[in-house]
């Protein structure tokens, strides 16, 4: 199946995966938001959309379609999964608190809040 560019998914390509009238304008204001709203890079914007329009009680197909919309143009292999660095530094963390060995530099580059 092809998937169109984030830019150019529409109301009806929303609804034909099954979801309602009202809430699919919704998701598609939200999605134009997250577009037009900044230049961010395929990965920031897949963050945003991750966190702004993607629930679990939205149907798998909806994901795929944002996800590879997002992902069009990123080249063969986009990232499956990007962490966020307060999570990474809080896992890393614990690593440490229980004794876990190798984390020497890898603390180094997260923010800290």
């Amino acid at each position: 199946m092809a998937y169109k560019s984030l830019d150019s998914i529409t109301r009806s390509d929303i609804k034909a995966l099954g979801i309602s009238n009202d809430v699919s304008y919704k998701l598609l204001r939200n999605l134009q938001d997250i577009i037009h709203g900044s230049s961010a890079t395929p990965p920031e914007r897949w963050i945003e959309i991750s966190r702004q329009i993607l629930y679990p009680n939205r149907p798998f197909s909806f994901h795929q379609m944002m996800y590879y919309g997002c992902y069009k143009d990123f080249g063969s292999d986009p990232p499956a999964w990007l962490p966020d660095p307060y999570g990474l530094f809080l896992c890393y963390s614990v690593c440490y608190l229980i004794g876990g060995d190798g984390l020497d530099g890898l603390l180094d580059n997260v923010p800290h809040r």
